[in-house]
C-alpha cells in the first residue's frame, strides 16, 4: 500500500494485546504523580499524515518488529476511534513517594471503582499517551456505519 499525505487511514495493531494507553495523574495537594497503564486487546485510530515524516512513520509501522512503537497522538491529524477489552491495568509512581500500603490501597480502589476513585482521592489527569506496538494494520479510511433495522 502506498501511504499519501492528506489521505486518511484506519490504523490498528495487527496482533492482539499490542494497544497500550497511559494516563498521567497528579495529586492536587502533594504533587505525587502516577501512571495508569491500560493494556487493551486492540484499538484503532484514524490518521491523516500531513508531512513526509508522518508518511514514513506509517510505512515503517506496516512492517515493524514487535518491539517498535507508534504513538498516534504524535501525528498532526489523528482521531481516536475505539479500544476494546482492556485486560490489565497497572498503577505506578513516577514522582514522589507512596508507601507500599498506600499503593495497595490505591490499586484496590482503582480496581473496584476505576478512575473516579482516584479523582475522589485528589488525583487529576495532566497528560496521556497511546502506543501501538509491533506491526500495524493500515487501510484506507472507512467510517463505521451502523445499519438501521
Amino acid at each position: 500500500m502506498i501511504i499519501e499525505i492528506g489521505k486518511k487511514y484506519n490504523v490498528s495493531p495487527k496482533y492482539k494485546k499490542q494497544y497500550i494507553d497511559v494516563e498521567y495523574v497528579e495529586h492536587e495537594s502533594n504533587g505525587t504523580k502516577l501512571t495508569i497503564t491500560t493494556f487493551w486487546r486492540s484499538g484503532e485510530f484514524a490518521i491523516t499524515p500531513m508531512h513526509n515524516y508522518e508518511v514514513e512513520w506509517l510505512e515503517d509501522a506496516m512492517t515493524s518488529d514487535e518491539d517498535q512503537e507508534l504513538c498516534p497522538l504524535e501525528f498532526e491529524e489523528s482521531e481516536f476511534l475505539s479500544s476494546w477489552d482492556g485486560y490489565f491495568d497497572e498503577l505506578k509512581v513516577v514522582e514522589g513517594e507512596i508507601s507500599d500500603e498506600e499503593m495497595a490501597r490505591l490499586n484496590d480502589g482503582y480496581c473496584d471503582d476505576g478512575y473516579s476513585f482516584l479523582e475522589d482521592e485528589g488525583y487529576t489527569t495532566y497528560n496521556s499517551d497511546v502506543y501501538m506496538c509491533g506491526e500495524l494494520s493500515i487501510s484506507e479510511f472507512e467510517e463505521f456505519s451502523e445499519e438501521v433495522v
